[in-house]
């Protein structure tokens, strides 16, 4: 076993923990057993002293690339972005999607996590959400989606919600424009 790692963040040193690490890597929906067993791989791969947080998360992405498959290093990636958002917005987010015990979580709370969460991943490059079946959703999910997309203007975010005419319209009186088009009649450049 390495000797202990320490990692930094925002200037303090933490220790690095498997349980932690093992914990974040099963949001990607992974069981708890092979997550702590890629937690373990990345404990094996540090060689000591300290690393600083940013390179933690590449090491850990490079291991559940190798070790797992590219889909759980993108989940890791994506949920990682929960860093970047104030700590009541990620509280409620986890919340939310049932990660989590976190009371408090207001539908105000979850739109703005929901906004800043895609304003995050904007950042980095321009980001298409796209929303198949959207008469499935659920109100609290579909206020959630329209509170963030009517505040998007100036981000690299384009939204597409599918829904199936006839069906039930979850962004009836959201303010956001209920423009029926036959996908039929439209050519895939054109959306």
């Amino acid at each position: 076993m390495p000797a202990e790692t320490i990692i930094v963040h925002k200037g303090h040193g933490l220790p690095y923990s498997k349980g932690l690490m093992a914990q974040a890597i099963s949001a990607t929906g992974l069981s708890p057993g092979r997550a702590f067993e890629l937690a373990r791989v990345i404990e094996e791969r540090l060689d000591g002293g300290s690393i600083r947080t940013a390179d933690l998360h590449a090491l850990a992405e490079e291991v559940l690339r190798t070790e797992q498959d590219d889909l759980t290093a993108r989940r890791y990636a994506s949920w990682r972005r929960l860093d970047r958002l104030e700590r009541p917005q990620a509280e409620a987010l986890t919340a939310a999607f049932g990660l989590s015990e976190a009371e408090g979580a207001t539908r105000f709370t979850i739109g703005a996590a929901t906004l800043a969460l895609l304003a995050a991943a904007s950042e980095e490059q321009p980001l298409l959400l796209l929303v198949d079946d959207a008469h499935w959703l659920d109100r609290a999910s579909a206020d959630a989606l329209a509170f963030a997309v009517r505040r998007l203007h100036v981000d690299s975010v384009a939204a597409l919600f599918a829904m199936r005419p006839g069906e039930g319209r979850p962004f009836s009186g959201s303010g956001l424009t209920n423009e029926l088009v036959p996908l039929m009649t439209v050519g895939g450049r054109a959306v």
